[in-house]
C-alpha cells in the first residue's frame, strides 16, 4: 500500500470520525449559543435599569466580548477535534501489527537515500518488522543495537552527514502540517 493510499485511508477514516464528532459539536455549539444569548439578555436588563444613558455602548462592548469568547471557544474546540483526529490516526497507524504501520515503514525505508551507508535506530519492538522489510527489498542497512524509546514507532536513519527522523511522531507531525487545512475544511 503506497504512502498516498495510506494517507487516503486516514482521510477516509477521519471523515467518518468527523461526521460522528460533528454531530456532538453541533449540539455543544447550540447549547453555547443559548447560554451566550441568556447572558446577553441578563446583562441588557441589569444595565437598562442602572445605566440607561450608557446602555448602547455597554451592550456593544458586551456583544463584542461575547462574540470574541464564542469564537475563541469554537476555535479551541475545533483545534481539539483536529488534534484528536491526528492522535487517533497516530494510534491506529502506530499499532505495529497493523497493515498501515507495515506499509508506512516499507514506504519510509524505500525513500531512504540508496547510495548512503548508515544505521537504522528503531524501537526493539520494530526490529523484526524493519529487518523483514530490508530483507524483502534486498537492502543492506545495519540496524543498530541501540534502541529508541519503545513508545516511539518508526526509526531514525543516521549517517556521518545526516540524520533522517522517520519516527511515527515526526511523520505524523509532517502529515499534520500538510493536511491540517484540508482536514479543517472537511470538518468545518
Amino acid at each position: 500500500m503506497a504512502l498516498f493510499a495510506i494517507f487516503q485511508k486516514i482521510i477516509t477514516d477521519s471523515e467518518m470520525e468527523i461526521k460522528k464528532i460533528n454531530k456532538d459539536g453541533q449540539k455543544q455549539l447550540a447549547e453555547f449559543a443559548k447560554k451566550a444569548k441568556r447572558e446577553l439578555i441578563s446583562l441588557k436588563r441589569d444595565f437598562e435599569e442602572k445605566l440607561a444613558e450608557k446602555k448602547g455602548k455597554f451592550l456593544e462592548n458586551a456583544r463584542n466580548e461575547a462574540d470574541f469568547r464564542a469564537k475563541n471557544e469554537i476555535l479551541e474546540k475545533k483545534q481539539k477535534l483536529i488534534n484528536e483526529i491526528y492522535e487517533k490516526a497516530t494510534k491506529k497507524i502506530g499499532n505495529n501489527s497493523s497493515e498501515y504501520y507495515s506499509d508506512l515503514m516499507d514506504s519510509l525505508i524505500e525513500e531512504l537515500p540508496s547510495k548512503t551507508d548508515g544505521q537504522i535506530y528503531c524501537a526493539e519492538k520494530d526490529k523484526k518488522l524493519i529487518s523483514d522489510i530490508l530483507r524483502k527489498k534486498s537492502l543492506a542497512r545495519e540496524i543498530s543495537n541501540e534502541y529508541l524509546n519503545s513508545n516511539d514507532g518508526g526509526f531514525i536513519f543516521k549517517t556521518e552527514n545526516m540524520d533522517i527522523d522517520n519516527t511515527l511522531k515526526t511523520v505524523m507531525l509532517q502529515l499534520k502540517e500538510k493536511t491540517v487545512i484540508e482536514i479543517g475544511k472537511i470538518l468545518f
